[in-house]
């Protein structure tokens, strides 16, 4: 007779349940592989309507370059800051550009014509914003300069013009750090940050910020100072230097009585009270 009962239950079997997690891995492997090739391939046909427009751009404009880049997210990059991607359902394009402000969602669509025509309207408005950008640094940089006079010779002297496109190029370079400089210096006072002093040329650097805005704040004070010592005649000059020179004599002199005053006073401290200590406690004092 068989005394063990029929409802006993079997304990778990791990390598099977570890078998069924790899298949269940598997399985789910293969289909995010299925969908981000989906993906992939409608990113690669949308590229291939997109190059006609591309190609449409000027020559020596290098804004555009497409580029799929494949990856968890596929995406297919029209310039630096703006990229096609496919939707949650794995059907839609969405066409998305990189500003100041965050990420805007240009256009959305299942078709591809959309998606080109979105794209194509794009191109246009960054050719006509380079072009303004290009006319209004030039029509600055030409009010900015002084006529030139009958006694700098002719305008179109070798001479002139070796010494003149050094000049042009360094302050073009000022002007583009300078530019670059005050958008994330606007997003840092919006936000409440503290903004950190800009490592380039001085010169350069404050010679555009003068043409492009009037300083404040520090600014201001530091070039009144600077201004109102060159124009300080040579006696004053030497008077303030003199008394910034008995300043740092006195400064030197206190930290001396300062550092004197401490010794006496642990010298005192020493022959009233802790020699005696010290011999109670340790031993012969040492002095």
């Amino acid at each position: 007779m068989d005394d063990k009962p029929d409802n006993v239950q079997v304990p778990p079997d791990l390598a099977a349940a570890i078998r069924q997690a790899r298949a269940e891995n598997a399985e789910r492997a293969e289909a995010v592989a299925d969908l981000r090739e989906l993906e992939i391939g409608r990113l690669r046909a949308l590229e291939s309507a997109l190059k006609p427009v591309i190609d449409q751009a000027p020559p020596d404009v290098d804004l555009f370059d497409l580029a799929l880049a494949p990856g968890e997210r596929p995406r297919l990059f029209i310039d630096m800051i703006a990229f096609v991607d496919m939707g949650r359902d794995e059907r839609a394009y969405r066409f998305f550009q990189d500003t100041r402000h965050g990420r805007v969602l240009i256009a959305e669509s299942q078709s591809a014509d959309v998606i080109a025509v979105a794209v194509a309207d794009y191109v246009a408005r960054r050719l006509v914003e380079r072009e303004r950008a290009l006319a209004a640094e030039w029509r600055f940089a030409g009010a900015s300069q002084p006529p030139p006079s009958e006694a700098d010779g002719p305008p179109g002297s070798e001479s002139e013009s070796a010494d003149a496109i050094p000049a042009a190029v360094a302050d073009y370079v000022a002007r583009r750090l300078v530019e670059r400089e005050r958008g994330p210096a606007a997003d840092r006072r919006a936000a409440g940050a503290p903004q950190p002093e800009p490592n380039v040329a001085a010169s350069s650097i404050a010679k555009a910020r003068a043409l492009a805005w009037p300083p404040t704040g520090g600014e201001s004070e530091s070039i009144a100072a600077g201004a109102d010592e060159s124009k300080a005649p040579p006696r004053r000059r030497f008077a303030r230097r003199l008394g910034d020179a008995f300043g740092l004599f006195l400064t030197l002199l206190g930290s001396i009585t300062l550092a004197l005053l401490i010794g006496l006073g642990v010298y005192w401290a020493w022959t009233v009270g802790l020699r005696d200590l010290w011999t109670q406690w340790t031993g012969t004092p040492p002095f």
